[in-house]
């Protein structure tokens, strides 16, 4: 598409909603005056050297959190999380996986095994891991600062599992993955 230039003489036709160029150089057009369902603010932060976690208690999986504070009260959340994620699925089952804003779980399972699913046999449970992913758009209806976090916990306790790895092994295939965590605040 042909980029366009607007003479002096054609400014003055304009509609009235158009932006002008003394508002974008004054700063009028601010965050607060988009419309209903622009992007507003955007935060992301991705993780790629492992971590270990031993328990069935949520513990964080560090790297993974952004803390944004909303425009307005009536500003929604746009929340998308992926985790590679290794532990011996075959006996252990699965994993439990949690996105919160603050205190309150937006995505994944809280209580319950996220995922539980076998490979074909225990033979190469070890070397197998999962990407967990969510994405939800949430409304929490505040102006005070929210932070964001992914939390994670073993399926079972006599199983460790590892971000970013396969059971296994912290080198090789299946050792080499990655995490993410994306906010972007849409105006209400």
């Amino acid at each position: 598409m042909a980029l366009s230039t607007i003479g002096a003489n054609q400014i003055a036709s304009l509609p009235a909603s158009s932006v002008g160029s003394s508002q974008l150089a004054s700063g009028a057009i601010t965050s607060a005056s988009m419309p209903a369902g622009s992007v507003i603010a955007a935060e992301y932060v991705r993780k790629t050297d492992h971590q270990t976690f031993t328990s069935t208690s949520f513990a964080d999986v560090t790297g993974l959190a952004i803390t944004m504070t909303p425009v307005s009260a009536s500003s929604k959340f746009l929340v998308t999380a992926s985790v590679h994620y290794g532990t011996y699925h075959w006996a252990a089952g699965g994993a439990y996986f949690g996105v919160y804003g603050n205190s309150t779980l937006i995505a994944g399972s809280g209580s319950v095994v996220w995922l539980v699913d076998f490979g074909s046999d225990a033979t190469n449970a070890q070397q197998e891991s999962r990407q967990y992913f969510a994405q939800r758009l949430w409304s929490p209806n505040t102006s005070s600062a929210i932070q964001f976090k992914v939390q994670m916990a073993n399926g079972s306790s006599g199983y460790n599992g590892y971000v970013n790895r396969n059971y296994a092994s912290s080198t090789g295939q299946g050792s080499d993955g990655e995490c993410y965590l994306s906010v972007l605040e849409i105006a209400g």
